[in-house]
C-alpha cells in the first residue's frame, strides 16, 4: 500500500457478519472497537492502529473519501499473483493508479 494512502487517518477493522441471513463486512474502530461510520470519519483512525488490531478481526477497510476514488477489479491477477496482462494496459492510463 502506498505511504500516501496509509498518512491518510481512514482506516477501520472489519468483520464479517450475518444481516438478513447474508454475510457481509461491519466496519469497527480499531482503537475503541465500536462501529465504525461513513458519515463520521472520526470513527476511522490511522493504519498503524488498524494494523495494531487486526487480529480481531477479519481484515482492513479504508474508508473512500476526500477525493479518493477506488475502482474494485475482481480477477484481475493471474496464478503467480501477477496484474494480467488487460489490466497492466488500462493502468498505464491513469499515473496516479496504485
Amino acid at each position: 500500500m502506498p505511504q500516501a494512502l496509509k498518512d491518510i487517518p481512514q482506516f477501520c477493522c472489519w468483520k464479517y457478519e450475518k444481516r438478513s441471513g447474508r454475510k457481509t463486512k461491519v466496519t469497527y474502530n480499531p482503537v475503541t472497537g465500536e462501529r465504525a461510520k461513513p458519515n463520521q470519519p472520526d470513527t476511522f483512525k490511522n493504519f498503524s492502529s488498524a494494523v495494531d488490531a487486526v487480529n480481531g478481526y477479519d481484515g482492513i477497510g479504508f474508508l473512500v473519501d476526500n477525493g479518493i476514488c477506488v475502482i474494485d477489479l475482481d480477477n484481475c491477477f493471474d496464478n503467480s499473483g501477477k496484474l494480467n496482462q488487460d489490466y497492466r494496459i488500462g493502468c498505464r492510463n491513469y499515473p496516479r493508479v496504485y
